[in-house]
Parts: structure tokens; C-alpha cells; sequence
């Protein structure tokens, strides 16, 4: 038993031996380059990813699909009071929803102690409350003849023509004090966040009027203005004074 002992025992130590694979065991190099911190934080620079800007997060969301909309909302059901600012007969606003969030324009018209006001209040609401982006108001008082005043629906849109996913929301004015059957005064209101863009001019009647300008202040890109120029060579001969 002893002479068929040692070599089974030779046997099994051979073929253990045999068995190891050559590469087991980790080469110089490697074992260098896992000691090397350089090398080890550039691998890692390498898979992290620098985190993006607000202006780029919006940018990258805007390329992607998404939907502006725009809706009339009864004042009553505002989730903040606008009737402080833009009179106690207010009955409606425009809720308008952007890559941002919800938007809320609101327009009236009323009279207070013998004086004509229109305003236009553009509120940004974060879920808690109204954050006024931009205001405009209008007053007029002793007209001794007609009284134009309104905010025709003509015109009155939605865009996004510098394609950054914020709306433009386009809407007109209308106040003077008319005797006749001419031009009368006209604006263009641009809101777009925080940006307020105006184009003032006349509507257009019978081939006279219609010409416009912008405001001093009007910096918006040129696909606004363009856009702006074209709603308002449109609709001008569609706003009546009357």
C-alpha cells in the first residue's frame, strides 16, 4: 500500500499545479497603474458627468417634445387674488403653461372716481404664490366724445419663436378718444417670463393707420421682433374701433 501511496500523492500535486491559470496573478503593469491615483482619477473624471446649468437643463428639455398651452381660467378660481390690482370686476384670466411652469396673464378694465383704467399683470406661480413678473397700466379720464377701450381678441396667441420652451404670449390694447372714424391707438404686448416687449402704433382703417414702432426697451431677439412685426401688420386692420 505504501509503493501506490506516493506516487497518487505526486499525481494530485502535479495536476493541482497544472491547473493554475498563468494570469491569476496580477502583471507588474497592472498592479501599477492600480496603484497609480493619477491614473485612477482620470478613469473616474472620465465616467462622472459635470452637472448641467439651469440655462442648460432648459435648453436641452426645450430641444426635446414638450406643449405650451394656454387657457381661460374664471378669476374666482385663480389660486391667488388678482382683484387688488386689476379691479373688483375681474372675470377671467390666462393661464399659460411653459417648459418653466404656469404662468398667469390678467387683464381688465374698469372705473374708479371718474377715471378710465386698463392693466395687464403677468404673475409667475411657484405653488405658494403669485410672483409678478410684469405689470402695465393704462388711465384716461374726461373724454368728451367716444371712448375706445379694450383688449380685442384679435391677435391674441401664444409662441415660442426663439424655440427656448418659454411662451411669448401676444396680446393687444386699445384706448383713445375718438370722434370720428379714424385710426386709433394701438399696442402690442409681448410677455415672456420676466421679459416685456411693446410695439405702439394705430389700427388700421380704411388704408390709413397701422404703422408702429417699438418701445425704447424692446431688446427681444429678432425672431420675436419679426414675429411681433407680423401680428401686428395682421391684425391691425381687424381691431375695430367699434
Amino acid at each position: 500500500m505504501r509503493k501506490l501511496f506516493i506516487p497518487l500523492a505526486l499525481a494530485f500535486l502535479l495536476m493541482g499545479s497544472a491547473c493554475q491559470s498563468p494570469s491569476s496573478s496580477p502583471t507588474q503593469e497592472e498592479q501599477t497603474a492600480e496603484n497609480d491615483p493619477q491614473k485612477e482619477q482620470e478613469a473616474q473624471k472620465e465616467t462622472e458627468e459635470e452637472p448641467l446649468s439651469e440655462e442648460e437643463a432648459f435648453a436641452e428639455a426645450a430641444a426635446g417634445p414638450f406643449e405650451i398651452t394656454m387657457t381661460m381660467v374664471p378669476a374666482k378660481k385663480l389660486p391667488f387674488n388678482g382683484l387688488l390690482v386689476h379691479g373688483p370686476d375681474l372675470e377671467e384670466a390666462t393661464e399659460v403653461k411653459d417648459i418653466k411652469g404656469t404662468y398667469y396673464l390678467l387683464r381688465n378694465q374698469y372705473f374708479s372716481e371718474g377715471r378710465h383704467y386698463m392693466s395687464l399683470g403677468y404673475y409667475f406661480w411657484d405653488g405658494k404664490e403669485a410672483k409678478r413678473q410684469n405689470i402695465k397700466h393704462y388711465d384716461m379720464e374726461n373724454c368728451n366724445f367716444d371712448l375706445v377701450s379694450k383688449f380685442p381678441d384679435a391677435g391674441f396667441q401664444i409662441a415660442d419663436e426663439d424655440k427656448d420652451g418659454e411662451a411669448e404670449i401676444y396680446c393687444f390694447s386699445q384706448l383713445d378718444c375718438v370722434s370720428d372714424v379714424s385710426p386709433t391707438n394701438l399696442d402690442l404686448h409681448i410677455f415672456e417670463g420676466q421679459n416685456y416687449y411693446q410695439l405702439t402704433g394705430t389700427n388700421k382703417v380704411e388704408g390709413q393707420g397701422g404703422e408702429f414702432k417699438a418701445s425704447d426697451k424692446f431688446e427681444a431677439e429678432e425672431k420675436i421682433f419679426n414675429y411681433a412685426s407680423d401680428v401686428f401688420n395682421s391684425f391691425s386692420a381687424k381691431v375695430k374701433a367699434y
